[in-house]
């Protein structure tokens, strides 16, 4: 059953990236700053956890980002995302729908968990500002540290 899962994981995974390529043209310019998916799945390694500087920015740091900030204040805030992905509207010839950032504090396993996986995720216009954002971490996700005690 698990190889089942991961046989279609792997194939949803692929059609979707085959989809964004068709639609690359589309207008949503990738910032080459930034990894995509794929450069941040070659370096991680599963099951994944940010390192514990990271988690602590970005849980101390949540508070600060809210809809309307741009990618700069959410960069700024949390450090630059695990990846940022662009957003394809599903017909070909549409404009750029924008784009979301991605930062993992876990993810158990290479596959989409949204209970398991802690993370946050900020979507922006294809200008540049919040549209929404997501997150199912809190206080309680903060590693423990001497100083914290």
């Amino acid at each position: 059953m698990r190889f089942l899962l991961q046989s279609c994981g792997f194939l949803l995974l692929t059609v979707m990236v085959a989809s964004c390529e068709r639609h690359r043209s589309g207008g949503c310019p990738h910032d080459a700053t930034m990894r995509t998916y794929e450069q941040w799945r070659e370096s991680a390694s599963f099951p994944y956890t940010a390192p514990q500087i990271r988690k602590e920015r970005i849980v101390k740091n949540i508070e600060k980002i809210r809809v309307g900030s741009t990618k700069e204040e959410v960069v700024a805030a949390l450090g630059e995302p695990d990846y940022e992905l662009e957003m394809y509207p599903k017909e070909p010839g549409r404009p750029c729908l924008g784009y979301e950032f991605m930062y993992y504090l876990t993810k158990p396993e290479d596959l989409a968990n949204d209970i398991r996986d802690r993370r946050v995720e900020a979507f922006f216009s294809p200008a540049g500002k919040a549209t929404n954002i997501f997150s199912n971490i809190s206080e309680k996700d903060a590693p423990t540290t001497k100083q914290n005690q």
